[in-house]
C-alpha cells in the first residue's frame, strides 16, 4: 500500500505553491499534537512502549525480531531462550514415512542408528531430550513382525526414555497416540554433538501397510563449554 504522506523539503513547506498537493505548511497546532502522541510512546530515549500492539494484515500476526505473536502462539525458528542464554528449549515435528518405519538403512528405524530425529547440534553443544508425543496415522494395513516392543527415544546409542510397546504404536491396527517423557533414571550420561533418535528392532511390511508416525520431540540445546 502506497504511503499517503510526503515529507517536508525546502521547496514544499510554504504556502501559496501551485496548487494543494504542492503546498506542504506546517502548523503548530498539528505539529504538536504528533510529537505529543510520539513522546506517549517514546518512554525513554530510544525505547518505544505500547499496551498494545495489533496485526496490520489480518492474518499475519506480529514479527519482532524474527518471533511471531500470531493467534495465541509464538514461533522462533531458531527456538526461544528459558532462563539462560545456554539453554535453549525446542519443539520439532518430524514423519516416519512407511520406507522408513520398515526400513533397516540409514535413517530408518532398524538402522542401528535408528532415524534421527534431531540432528546432532554441532561441537560445544549437547542435546537434553524432554518429552517426545508419536502420533501413529493408521493406513490400509497394520505392519507385522517385529515383537520387540523396544521402540525407545535415544540420545546417540543411550537410551533416553522408556520403551513403547509395539502393539502400543508400531503393530496398532488403528490410529494411536503415545506419549513419552525423560527416562527416570538416577543419572543419564548424555554425549556431546550426539543426535536425539528413534530406534527398534526391524518390523515388516505385509505389502499395503501405509501409516506413517508423526513426532513432536521437545528438547533443549546446552552450551557445554566444552
Amino acid at each position: 500500500m502506497a504511503k499517503t504522506s510526503v515529507k517536508i523539503t525546502k521547496t514544499n513547506f510554504a504556502s501559496g505553491l501551485k496548487n494543494e498537493t504542492d503546498s506542504k505548511p506546517v502548523y503548530a497546532k498539528k505539529y504538536n499534537q504528533l510529537k505529543d502522541d510520539y513522546d506517549n510512546l517514546e518512554t525513554s530515549a530510544g525505547t518505544i512502549s505500547a499496551d498494545t500492539i495489533g496485526e496490520r494484515t489480518s492474518g499475519n500476526g506480529v514479527t519482532v525480531d524474527g518471533v511471531v505473536l500470531k493467534d495465541n502462539t509464538v514461533t522462533a525458528s531458531s527456538g526461544i531462550s528459558t532462563n539462560t542464554a545456554n539453554v535453549v528449549r525446542k519443539t520439532d515435528l518430524v514423519t516416519l514415512t512407511a520406507t522408513e518405519i520398515v526400513g533397516t538403512d540409514a535413517g530408518d528405524l532398524g538402522h542401528a542408528a535408528g532415524a534421527v530425529i534431531v540432528a546432532a547440534p554441532g561441537a560445544g553443544y549437547t542435546l537434553k531430550f524432554v518429552n517426545a508425543v508419536l502420533i501413529y496415522d493408521y493406513s490400509t494395513a497394520a505392519y507385522t513382525g517385529g515383537t520387540g516392543d523396544d521402540l525407545v527415544m535415544r540420545q546417540g546409542t543411550t537410551a533416553v526414555s522408556s520403551a513403547i510397546a509395539d502393539a502400543d504404536l508400531l503393530l496398532a491396527t488403528g490410529d494411536k497416540i503415545v506419549n513419552i517423557d525423560c527416562l527416570a533414571a538416577a543419572d543419564i550420561a548424555l554425549t556431546a554433538n550426539s543426535t536425539l533418535n528413534l530406534k527398534s528392532t526391524a518390523i515388516t511390511q505385509p505389502g499395503t501397510a501405509a501409516g506413517v508416525i508423526r513426532v513432536y520431540v521437545t528438547y533443549d540445546v546446552i552450551t557445554t563449554g566444552l
